[in-house]
């Protein structure tokens, strides 16, 4: 990202014996899918995700922002202080956090922090597949292109089946009105879609493992289907605690 080279993460871990680090996690895999789900999140809930499963401390490049990382230095610093250090050539900056870890565990019994701790670490993870697109950089929230056909995989990577409620908006790129198709052991449904953004709202039952949904957009009667270009806007998985 931006002045960062993709191999740049792997400073701190090539330069530490005793320590673990997120970085390093094979692309695609779940602890990926983890990482990019999580750091998506709004700067409290980031942090208090990481605090629940388990992390000690934040390692911020500077060179990956636009703003040299000001704006989320500025958030982190709201939460956990003043960095803890900073490397001399002013790239790296390190915000510990054992005094928020400690001030949130006195928040919850040893119960809750369990359970809490549970959905933190094995949340349902999300990996877009064939016919979707990139999270769309200038959408102000999460959002996808899809062409006529796209695969979702919705993963439970617990021992337990989860309650969640799915959100979605679907929206059309050209005038008139045309037909989402959605297929898969866990939803099946059909609506229709145009240029103004329509909500979509499940509740689901996500049995542990591997689940795929497939998309696809159509306009014409039969004989005469052809593909559409939509898009995914403000999707959410909420889990039901």
């Amino acid at each position: 990202m931006h002045g960062m080279s993709v191999y740049d993460p792997f400073r701190a871990y090539l330069h530490s014996k005793t320590l673990r680090w997120s970085h390093g996690a094979v692309r695609g895999r779940e602890s990926d899918l983890w990482q990019q789900q999580v750091v998506g999140r709004p700067i409290a809930q980031l942090v208090k995700t990481l605090s629940l499963a388990g992390f000690a401390g934040i390692y911020l490049d500077r060179h990956g922002y636009a703003d040299g990382g000001k704006e989320i230095e500025a958030g982190l610093s709201s939460l956990l202080g003043s960095p803890a250090l900073v490397s001399g050539n002013d790239r790296i900056s390190f915000f510990d956090m054992a005094s928020f870890n400690w001030r949130l565990r006195e928040t919850y019994t040893n119960e809750e922090w369990q359970a809490k701790a549970e959905v933190a670490l094995h949340p349902v993870l999300l990996s877009w597949q064939n016919g979707f697109s990139p999270p769309d950089p200038k959408a102000g929230s999460p959002s996808r292109w899809c062409y006529s056909f796209g695969r979702l995989n919705i993963i439970n990577p617990s021992e337990r089946a989860k309650s969640v409620t799915l959100n979605m908006a679907f929206r059309a790129d050209a005038p008139g009105d045309f037909q989402i198709t959605i297929e898969g052991a866990l939803l099946a449904d059909q609506f229709s879609v145009n240029e103004q953004a329509d909500r979509f709202t499940r509740p689901l039952i996500i049995p542990p493992g591997k689940h795929t949904l497939r998309f696809r957009g159509e306009t014409g009667g039969e004989g005469e289907r052809r593909g559409i270009v939509f898009k995914v806007e403000d999707f959410e998985i909420k889990e039901l605690e």
